[in-house]
């Protein structure tokens, strides 16, 4: 998260990031939350969905920040966040948390009113409503439901047997713990990294096979969906053709008067056109393709000749009658492309 991405998505608050309270930074295939403590100490509202990030970290000193959105990333544990005493809400929809035990790092959080862990592995445990429910008892809002005091008085029975199954099944393997992560991250972002040009070459040379490929659903194999997605990305822009912008048409003065000083009458394009003479306007009617871009039109009103340069060519009329431009009209027929000019006397 770089400071320029900072000041892009901060362009609501005419880009001070000192002052901001809310950025929304989802779908940019973030790994790392960064830079939000140095640049924006003022944040309440973070969005960070729909990105790649593996911890929650780098959020500590946001002492104002009410609402965390983390949903879809690739979050395995909750931590870090018990210097966040404003923390209202925090939503970890479809990550991969998967000890219930790290509800227990949201105790000092006394503000939280709403948390969100649907399409997490801990959310599909037995007795995970009610552990959750006892453990955080400053919670309202539970998955999107609320918490009603029935619910309390029945968690507040099964706590200690769910915690003591939960403590036996998830402590450390190395103290005899039966629960087998589904993956270990540093170990499988190495292969990661290895493999990930090998895939990108693969994908390069056969993309039908890449994009029907059934990946598992692990963090490290929806992070390797999205370095190979980059890297693909990255490869395609390389061979795109530079597209030049569009130059805005000039005219050389030279073109304009005479060595006689008399405006000259020029139609470089054979545009077809008809000068009407109202009582009250001038109006010129010049056939232009309705495929033309407006922006290749330049249009000049003199109070004796009006210059029109189409797609660098030169269409000049001298008037006979003086005009104001200021009180005229230029507007272009959406259905035939024709200009109009309807000029003041």
């Amino acid at each position: 998260v770089t400071r320029e991405l900072l000041k892009k998505r901060a362009e609501h608050n005419d880009g001070d990031l000192a002052t901001l309270q809310e950025v929304t930074l989802h779908q940019y295939d973030i790994e790392k939350i960064e830079g939000l403590e140095e640049n924006c100490r003022d944040l309440e509202i973070v969005f960070l969905q729909n990105n790649q990030i593996g911890r929650i970290e780098n959020v500590g000193k946001l002492k104002g920040l009410r609402y965390l959105q983390l949903a879809l990333n690739n979050i395995r544990h909750i931590e870090n966040l018990q210097h966040n005493e404003a923390l209202e809400k925090l939503d970890l929809t479809v990550n991969f948390v998967e000890n219930p035990l790290d509800l227990e790092n949201l105790k000092d959080n006394y503000r939280l009113r709403e948390l969100y862990l649907v399409g997490n592995p801990v959310n599909k445990l037995d007795g995970y409503r009610a552990f959750a429910i006892h453990t955080l008892p400053q919670l309202r809002v539970l998955d999107g439901v609320e918490i009603t005091r029935t619910e309390r008085l029945e968690a507040a029975q099964q706590y200690e047997a769910l915690r003591a199954a939960y403590v036996e099944t998830y402590k450390a393997p190395a103290a005899g713990g039966r629960h087998v992560p589904v993956e270990d991250m540093d170990a499988s972002d190495a292969h990661t990294t290895a493999s990930a040009e090998t895939d990108t070459a693969a994908a390069a040379t056969d993309p039908q096979a890449f994009q029907s490929e059934v990946v598992p659903h692990t963090p490290s194999a929806r992070l390797k969906v999205a370095r190979d997605l980059e890297a693909l990305r990255q490869r395609d822009a390389a061979r795109e053709p530079t597209i030049k912008p569009l130059e805005k048409p000039t005219v050389n003065r030279d073109l304009v008067f005479g060595a006689d000083g008399r405006v000259r009458q020029k139609n470089e394009g054979k545009w077809a056109f008809t000068l009407r003479d109202t009582p009250q306007l001038l109006v010129l009617d010049l056939a232009i393709s309705r495929f033309l871009d407006t922006s290749l039109l330049d249009v000049d009103l003199q109070p004796t000749y009006v210059r029109i340069l189409i797609k660098g060519k030169l269409f000049q009329l001298a008037l006979d009658t003086r005009v104001v431009p200021e009180q005229s009209l230029c507007e272009r027929s959406t259905l035939t492309g024709a200009l109009q000019l309807s000029m003041r006397k």
